[in-house]
């Protein structure tokens, strides 16, 4: 415990995702000095912050979903792993105690499904099923069609947000984001998100609603 606690905390907003991971019951598959992985039940998936990364990868198998702290370390992944897919990210926390917000979230319905998966292509069908389920998706209406939805990623970080094309630039992302932030701030828990290297709409939203930029990058691969 010592140690892993040790070598989160010399950056707990960055390491944020595996701090909460811990916290969530996963796995911790080995912690020292030079780092920290763990993995779900089924080790489908992994988080790893680590400053020697080989001494970490041998202990698992390729997980479905793995997210990786810092560019050095999700190198070394890449290269041992072999993964198709990858998205390079800014990791962005929300340091204040609350936040002003006019609006009020929807929890999204396993009738919303269909159309939500339609739209956003990050993630499965079954993902977003599973997130639906947590109680970790959330729609706007307007005249009770949706025109948006956000939510909070496996790792627990803020995402998944869609403005359907009629109704954008007309700050629906905003106030969803605000009203998100509220809702996790309420559950005591640092508001954290991530902005793909390039999305400049995302990052100076994120800067807008004053949320902080961590020094360096965080990558899911899949």
């Amino acid at each position: 415990m010592t140690a892993r606690l040790a070598y989160l905390n010399r950056d707990p907003y960055l390491n944020h995702p595996l701090l909460k991971a811990i916290e969530r019951g996963f796995e911790v598959i080995k912690a020292d000095s030079s780092g920290v992985l763990v993995a779900d039940s089924d080790h489908s998936f992994a988080l790893l912050s680590a400053d020697q990364p080989e001494q970490f990868l041998p202990l698992i198998e390729k997980p479905a979903l793995m997210v990786v702290i810092g560019h050095t370390a999700a190198e070394r992944v890449r290269q041992h792993f072999h993964f198709e897919n990858q998205l390079v990210s800014l990791q962005y926390y929300y340091p204040h105690p609350d936040i002003a917000s006019d609006f009020q979230l929807e929890p999204a319905a396993l009738a919303d499904l269909t159309a939500i998966a339609q739209i956003y292509k990050l993630a499965s069908e079954e993902e977003l099923r599973k997130s639906i389920e947590m109680g970790w998706l959330w729609v706007a209406r307007n005249e009770g069609k949706i025109i948006g939805f956000i939510g909070r990623h496996s790792d627990g970080s803020l995402g998944m947000m869609e403005v359907l094309p009629n109704y954008r630039r007309q700050g629906w992302g905003e106030r969803m984001e605000r009203a998100l932030i509220k809702l996790v701030l309420a559950e005591g828990d640092l508001p954290y998100g991530h902005v793909v290297i390039g999305n400049e709409a995302s990052r100076l939203l994120q800067e807008k609603l004053g949320l902080v930029c961590c020094k360096d990058e965080v990558v899911w691969f899949w």
